[in-house]
């Protein structure tokens, strides 16, 4: 209450509009404040203003001592966790809350802050080797470090629409697409493919069409999680059409045909910490030859 100057007689509403008036007092970039003030300022504030808008939730100790996720301290480095916070005018900024060797926490964490991230460790890591952000090598390391910080089998399960127990085992959902094959609608609903994995692209083998179609997800966060599923060689996956839109007189039939991909596994996976350095100095060794 005295961070953020309340009497203790305020509405939530009330405590709400001053935490973004003082929010906005103490902006990261205001005229003349030090940042590093400034910076911890705002976390003091949004963790009273946690403690007081959910009192029941805490037992009045640090809220973010530690982040909600497994950490694999064999990963490279320890990476920052953000949060996206608004002020009065609208401005929006993103203020580091914690930092340490977490795993991506999809329900916790945006993908596009955890992408934040890891790309601010690859360019410490280049940086460690003489090499800038932009060199060519981040290209393979950026996808060596996600390995690192993501768990396939606990992300998938936080990411995906349906969960069902049966007894052949778990069956996870995801809802997927393809696009349409040449110029005449050549899917049905209940059309169903096999999955083949090419790199770093999954594709959709169908019998009566000849070439592979290349599945996309609506999220993108969706695509390095459930190929790393696939590559452990644990899961079974299965596809079918669900959707085939209608083409309609006098407008163009559109390509976009949604697709049911399901991965099935016998019992549920613990994920087992990674490390890549190896790859990675093998990496840099090439490099620098």
């Amino acid at each position: 209450m005295r961070l953020l100057e309340l009497e203790g007689r305020e509405s939530p509403k009330e405590i709400k509009s001053q935490f973004r008036k003082m929010l906005h007092r103490y902006h990261p970039d205001a005229t003349g404040m030090d940042a590093t003030f400034a910076g911890e300022m705002v976390r003091n504030l949004i963790e009273a203003y946690e403690v007081l808008s959910k009192p029941s939730k805490t037992d009045g100790s640090r809220i973010r001592k530690e982040w909600n996720a497994p950490v694999n301290v064999m990963a490279a480095e320890e990476r920052s966790i953000y949060a996206s916070f608004e002020m009065l005018d609208g401005e929006a900024f993103d203020l580091e809350i914690t930092k340490g060797r977490y795993i991506w926490n999809p329900a916790e964490e945006d993908f596009e802050h955890f992408t934040k991230s890891i790309v601010e460790v690859a360019e410490t890591i280049l940086n460690h080797h003489g090499k800038p952000g932009t060199d060519p090598a981040m290209v393979r390391l950026f996808p060596l470090l996600m390995d690192e910080y993501i768990y396939p089998f606990y992300a998938a399960e936080k990411l995906a629409e349906k969960i069902e127990e049966k007894e052949e085992g778990y069956l996870y959902s995801f809802t997927g697409y393809i696009k349409e094959y040449g110029k005449e609608k050549a899917f049905m609903e209940g059309n169903r493919a096999k999955v083949r994995i090419r790199e770093t692209a999954i594709y959709l083998q169908f019998d009566h069409i000849p070439q592979y179609c290349k599945l996309t997800f609506d999220r993108n966060c969706l695509y390095p999680v459930v190929l790393s599923v696939l590559r452990s060689g644990k899961v079974a996956a299965m596809c079918e059409v669900i959707a085939v839109p209608d083409s309609k007189k006098g407008r163009r039939m559109s390509d976009s045909i949604k697709v049911a991909f399901t991965i099935m596994m016998r019992e549920k996976i613990v994920d087992q910490p990674r490390s890549n350095k190896e790859k990675m100095d093998r990496l840099f060794r090439e490099r620098d030859l």
